[in-house]
């Protein structure tokens, strides 16, 4: 079975349509495995059976010849192989109607939520929420008020752990979370850094210890389901006439990184259900924002002087686990357009607490460092509280008088015990930068790089400088970090001002309130992979063998094709506005057999050759080789099995991408029912509604 472009159209419904199919013989591939947790409840008018990935081989879509050609039954047709719009078009909004708006940063050392409650006479469809600026600060609102929390600390935000009773996940009353986890008790095990685990690229220094019988999803998955239980108690005791709140009462935005994969992102989602943040896995009151576009709409919308002039702004959001950055121009209307690719890096605070523990170890020595950090966990536990906040507030000239327990002298060999006899070591201001240089040294270079980037679009024209450079995040509160940048000469040359918020490492947090509140606030951003739906391309005796061709020409058997092409429907680094959608029309069933059509998703980092400004033609197509492209999905199209001269179904496929999530509607063309899907890493079925009629 395979998909042809619709012959009956009219001329000028061809060319809208975008791309055209010829039908194909059986095309045949073998079914990849679907990725864990791959199954969904698909949104859809009829209910639809288990998800199952069946055992029959992979149909996909032939692309029409560039030649004009004539198919059985058709009259000749010249097809070409344009680009899609480059920003696609503006879907409607679909935004739930809530009654709070929360915004959730799971960080990797550090953890929080703030909430804006929708006016009762906002709570409409008909009505856009908004929030006057002078009153943000009293209307977004965060606990800070945590459990166990040190007396000196104030912040939205508390650290990202979780501690289990003898290392076993039992029921969650059982388990500690936050500062309660920090404090050290023997029967249990605390996790640290556990988002980490989520990303295959994280170095494998910096990834988790995770527990043995446990999977990262289960460990974030209980720690949100704490952070829930604290956001429902927060806004219950703050707005008491808000009661028997449910999932759906709440529009949540939770930041993500911007190096992410959609692996990742999937299983956030997934782990956000398991919580009951949301009632399940498709559901639109889960938003995704990017940290550093979230830190941005903060700095806008918070700012401590009025921004004007539709300036470019750079957004460095420095965390625990990574530093992410944003450049964008402001326009008029306070909203944001990404200028450049948004680029990110292991190269946040817990890099700085690697290289401080490779000093530890060199002057302990390995053994006596183990057992420093097992056989007395206790004081271990208290040696990183004091690191934390030296690290904290360093500025660059503080020397660090560290004190060794007592009970360690009997672990150490007889040389360490004698240079250690006074039970101290002295972390000069040195052996400070030390631990911070080659860190800062690494966000410099993606800051330059971004610059650089700035300066080829807008020219050397001071107008179009780089106004403020924000720095956000825990991290980047930091004074050494900050003296760094502002020395920094060839940022000085770009940037007008280094600025920070009042509260820098509130910024993402109270930022994902505000992307709640005017989600269309970045109102353009860049693509960060090429995506597209693979199908056939000609069969090539160079690189290609004949075991794989899966289907000829009908009308020229001497052409075979092979399911070795993706056909990109949008290319990285593609401005892309917000809720933008791309469509392909015109998938027309040829065989008379029922079984399952399927349509891989695909990505790549690889830009087909079209995309460079050229128009999509034989020498540069659209297309790219499916070896340089990861499948993403696969959606299944379930189709009855059709007399021959009835009336096929014909389908079109619309791909959303200018959020953060890739979601794909599969439209049938002739009774518009649809289906709809988030598709971060899975698969979804979808049957038609036509009854089946026997052949």
């Amino acid at each position: 079975m395979g998909f042809m472009k619709n012959p009956f159209k009219k001329p000028e419904q061809q060319q809208s349509s975008g791309q055209g199919f010829a039908g194909s013989q059986n095309p045949a591939m073998p079914t990849p495995n679907a990725p864990n947790g791959a199954s969904h409840s698909l949104p859809r008018p009829n209910p639809i059976g288990p998800f199952h990935i069946p055992s029959t081989h992979l149909q996909m879509p032939v692309p029409m010849p560039t030649r004009a050609q004539t198919l059985p039954g058709d009259r000749q047709l010249a097809v070409t192989d344009p680009l899609p719009k480059p920003a696609g078009y503006d879907a409607p909004s679909d935004m739930p109607v809530v009654k709070f708006m929360v915004g959730v940063d799971f960080g990797t050392t550090f953890s929080g939520f703030a909430v804006f409650r929708v006016p009762d006479e906002q709570r409409s469809k008909n009505k856009r929420v908004w929030v006057p600026r002078g009153d943000a600060n009293t209307q977004i609102i965060g606990n800070e008020d945590w459990v166990d929390r040190p007396h000196n600390m104030h912040s939205h935000k508390l650290p990202t752990v979780i501690a289990y009773p003898n290392g076993v996940r039992s029921s969650l009353h059982e388990c500690k979370w936050g500062w309660s986890a920090t404090r050290y008790d023997k029967s249990m095990a605390p996790v640290h850094r556990i988002k980490l685990a989520l990303e295959a690229t994280t170095p494998e220094v910096m990834r988790p210890d995770v527990p043995a019988g446990m999977k990262p999803v289960d460990i974030i998955s209980d720690y949100l389901a704490c952070l829930r239980q604290e956001m429902m108690r927060f806004i219950e005791s703050r707005y008491p006439v808000d009661v028997n709140l449910s999932a759906d009462d709440l529009l949540i935005c939770m930041t993500v990184p911007v190096g992410w994969s959609s692996q990742a992102h999937h299983t956030i989602r997934r782990a956000a259900t398991n919580a009951g943040l949301i009632s399940n896995e498709n559901s639109r009151h889960l938003l995704f924002c990017y940290e550093p576009e979230a830190a941005a709409l903060a700095c806008v919308h918070e700012s401590r002087f009025p921004i004007s002039d539709s300036p470019r702004v750079l957004i460095v959001d420095c965390g625990g686990g990574t530093v992410d950055l944003f450049l964008a121009r402001l326009d008029k209307g306070g909203d944001l357009e990404e200028l450049t690719l948004g680029t990110g890096n292991f190269a946040g605070a817990t890099s700085v607490d690697a290289q401080f523990k490779v000093f530890l170890r060199k002057k302990l020595g390995l053994r006596g460092y183990n057992d420093f950090k097992d056989k007395l966990a206790s004081r271990f536990t208290v040696l990183e509280q004091e690191w934390e906040a030296q690290k904290r507030t360093f500025s660059g000239t503080q020397e660090w008088l560290l004190r060794l327990p007592a009970q360690l002298m009997k672990f150490l060999p007889k040389e360490k015990q004698e240079e250690f006899a006074d039970l101290e070591i002295l972390v000069t201001a040195a052996d400070m930068k030390s631990f911070f240089d080659p860190v800062i040294d690494e966000i410099i270079g993606l800051i330059c790089d971004q610059l650089w980037q700035a300066r080829r679009i807008g020219g050397a024209n001071d107008s179009e400088k780089v106004k403020y450079l924000y720095l956000v995040g825990g991290f980047g509160s930091n004074r050494y970090l900050q003296d760094r940048i502002n020395a920094n000469s060839a940022v000085l040359q770009i940037v007008g001002s280094v600025v920070s918020l009042q509260r820098p490492e509130a910024a993402v947090v109270r930022g994902a309130v505000w992307f709640c509140i005017n989600n269309q606030s970045i109102r353009m951003r860049r693509a960060r992979q090429t995506i597209g739906i693979g199908v056939q391309r000609e069969f090539d005796p160079r690189r290609d063998h004949r075991s794989e061709i899966t289907s000829y020409d009908p009308v020229d058997p001497s052409r075979a094709f092979v399911p070795k092409a993706v056909l990109c429907f949008m290319s990285k680094g593609q401005l892309v506005s917000y809720n933008a959608s791309f469509t392909r029309t015109g998938f027309k069933v040829l065989r008379n057999m029922q079984a399952p059509v399927k349509v891989l998703v695909y990505v790549s980092d690889r830009i087909p050759p079209a995309a460079e400004g050229r128009a999509a033609s034989v020498e540069h197509p659209n297309r790219l080789d499916i070896a340089d492209c990861t499948l993403l999905g696969t959606i299944t199209i379930e189709l009855p099995n059709l007399p021959l001269g009835s009336d096929h179904t014909t389908f079109s496929i619309e791909i959303c991408h200018g959020r953060v999530e890739l979601s794909v509607r599969i439209i049938d063309e002739k009774t518009r029912d649809e289906w709809t899907q988030f598709l971060n890493h899975g698969s979804f079925r979808v049957q038609t509604n036509l009854p089946a009629v026997a052949a």
